[in-house]
């Protein structure tokens, strides 16, 4: 097996896991891991299950930015390389829909984001959705963020999973627009996002609730 280097810093991972197979790659190495702020709390807001896995701090925006807007796609691997394989057995009981990108930066890119990092722990992900515009939410005035209720459209004729409990799927939650957005367009009583932003998750801290998704 070559020597395993991290996907975020770069250097060779020196402490291997005691129960890593041949086939197995250390993707985040022993030093990164414990930078991905742990959150793994739900909260219920409407009805509406969110589970949130991390906080959304410096550290992971810088992530999300290098791997988006810079297109470093290797990257896709290492946002759910700590639960890997709790979510993957969790998420196969469900069929995950994903937010999308907008057509320009989906064209800019070359790859839908939240599809690649749900796609790196073997989960497919539907896409019934599709976007208009380009502003990113934190660059837009709290009316101008209303306006994604009607930026976001559901496509017409797109064939979906029908036994399985739907669960909406995201990389980042800002403010929750987008999610309200979607939840108005297609029936869905649970939410699963990579990182929620601070002033959401203390927005939100009077709705938090014990749930069995992280069990």
């Amino acid at each position: 097996m070559d020597e395993c280097a991290c996907r975020i810093c770069l250097e060779v991972e020196q402490k291997l896991p005691d129960q890593l197979f041949w086939h197995d790659e250390v993707i985040v190495c022993s030093r990164c891991r414990p930078l991905f702020k742990e959150h793994k709390k739900t909260y219920n807001i409407n009805g509406i299950c969110i589970h949130v896995l991390y906080e959304y701090d410096e550290w992971i925006e810088r992530l999300f930015f290098q791997y988006k807007e810079q297109r470093d796609v290797v990257l896709k691997d290492v946002f759910l390389y700590n639960e890997r394989g709790f979510l993957k057995k969790k998420l196969q009981k469900y069929a995950c829909i994903g937010l999308c990108s907008t057509e320009e930066k989906r064209g800019m890119r070359g790859f839908e984001p939240v599809i690649e990092i749900f796609g790196s722990i073997g989960i497919d992900v539907y896409s019934p959705f599709y976007r208009l515009g380009s502003e990113k939410q934190s660059s837009l005035s709290k009316g101008e963020r209303k306006h994604i209720l009607h930026s976001l459209k559901k496509k017409k004729y797109y064939p979906m999973e029908r036994k399985k409990k739907p669960i909406l799927v995201d990389d980042v939650l800002t403010t929750g627009n987008t999610v309200q957005a979607a939840l108005a367009l297609i029936e869905c009583g649970e939410v699963f996002v990579c990182a929620a932003h601070p002033l959401w998750i203390q927005e939100h801290k009077q709705e938090r609730v014990d749930h069995n998704f992280w069990k």
